[in-house]
């Protein structure tokens, strides 16, 4: 597992991570380290493949080419979809909760 620029043991690592759909590239070889304590932001312009990265480095899509490695193997990344129901007396944090299985 690679090391994080503050020589901290990487949380999250994808390497070489690359994904299509049919023959349009969406992810071109994305390499990302993620530490510990680390808060990311993805930001960019609308169909530049911020969400299947996200839902990459979650496990909920699998990448064409490349890998996303955790340390330890058994955590957890938690995802939130742009779009997401509450319940009505439900707070953010209980929703957090509930859709990606982390305790805020």
């Amino acid at each position: 597992m690679p090391e994080s620029a503050h020589s901290s043991p990487a949380v999250l690592a994808a390497q070489r991570v690359s994904k299509h759909r049919g023959l349009a590239p969406i992810l071109v070889e994305v390499d990302l380290v993620v530490g510990p304590q680390a808060r990311i932001g993805v930001v960019g312009p609308n169909g530049v493949g911020k969400t299947t990265l996200l839902r990459i480095l979650a496990g909920l899509e699998t990448p064409d080419s490349g890998r996303v490695a955790l340390s330890p193997p058994e955590a957890t990344v938690g995802y939130l979809a742009q779009e997401t129901e509450t319940e009505a007396d439900e707070t953010f944090r209980q929703m957090l909760r509930r859709r990606t299985g982390v305790a805020a």
